[in-house]
């Protein structure tokens, strides 16, 4: 009885930590602008185009450190405005990663004001992993010539969620299968 009790507690920690690999390797790796084109000037048709983001999912930004700049600013007033002079965080190293690790709006601009201006920014709502929150329509700034859509980007698949769950139940129901 104990070697069996032994053996479906192994059983539940394999399964657990192969539902904990699967969870975390489901965050997705995003080339801000696109592979070819990366942050520039093209970065409007990227973000317009509805992409999803959850907790755990990564930016990448590629660009000449020479001549540009990522911020991240704190604001959707100073988003709007290019507004440059407070900014959250500063990256200025050409390829750039940022791990989303919390939910909600961030919001990156051009440290270069005229690319800015032209609309070289991006608006990410980031959901909780496994929870989009409900109401994920449209912007709190319905339209704006860089994002033509209105929505923000935001992230709607649950599917880690989902695949830690169904990896927990089968863990679950084949170690006490063995009782």
């Amino acid at each position: 009885m104990a070697q069996k009790m032994e053996f479906s507690t192994f059983i539940l920690l394999v399964f657990f930590v192969i539902s904990t690999f699967f969870r975390n390797s489901m965050a997705n790796v995003y080339d801000v602008g696109g592979s070819d084109e990366g942050w520039g000037p093209r970065v409007r048709e990227w973000a317009s185009s509805g992409r999803t983001f959850e907790v755990g999912d990564v930016l990448n930004f590629n660009y000449d450190s020479s001549k540009d700049s990522v911020l991240q600013v704190g604001s959707l007033q100073d988003y709007d405005l290019c507004f440059s002079l407070r900014p959250v965080a500063t990256y200025k190293s050409g390829r750039d990663t940022i791990t989303l690790s919390t939910p909600g709006d961030l919001y990156f601009i051009s440290g270069n004001p005229q690319k800015c201006i032209a609309g070289e920014k991006i608006h990410v709502k980031v959901n909780d992993d496994g929870n989009d929150g409900g109401d994920r329509g449209r912007s709190p700034y319905p339209f704006s010539p860089y994002n033509p859509s209105g929505y923000p980007i935001t992230s709607s698949s649950s599917s880690s969620f989902k695949c830690l769950a169904i990896f927990t139940m089968i863990g679950m129901i084949l170690g006490y299968s063995f009782f």
